[in-house]
């Protein structure tokens, strides 16, 4: 499976980094079949497609983004395994990311 990532922000590198290796964890632990695409913006109103999942990077921490991008990477996991997943799921995926990787602690609430 592909992770698509275009980064239409003007926000700072750190943040999008980090963005790039929690899809890769995502990807690890709650493997999907299809290709799956993100779009970095500032500012959004709306899914512009169908296919695309915007997150919207302006006056959001990181904490806040991944707990986002775990709720839509659950739900398509979800969905693909034709499985219910519990609501502390998504919580837990971020949890498990942040103690493999607890250098990303001083940059959560930038």
């Amino acid at each position: 499976m592909k992770i698509n990532i275009k980064n239409n922000s003007t926000e700072n590198d750190t943040k999008t980094t980090w963005i790039s290796e929690f899809l890769k964890f995502c990807q690890l632990n709650y493997p999907l079949k299809n290709q799956i695409n993100f779009v970095l913006v500032d500012n959004s109103n709306t899914d512009f497609f169908a296919d695309k999942h915007i997150i919207q990077l302006k006056n959001k921490n990181l904490n806040d983004l991944f707990v986002e991008i775990s709720n839509r990477w659950i739900d398509l996991f979800s969905e693909e395994k034709k499985i219910k997943c519990v609501n502390g799921e998504r919580e837990l995926c971020v949890k498990f990311f942040v103690k493999k990787f607890p250098q990303v602690q001083n940059n959560l609430y930038i």
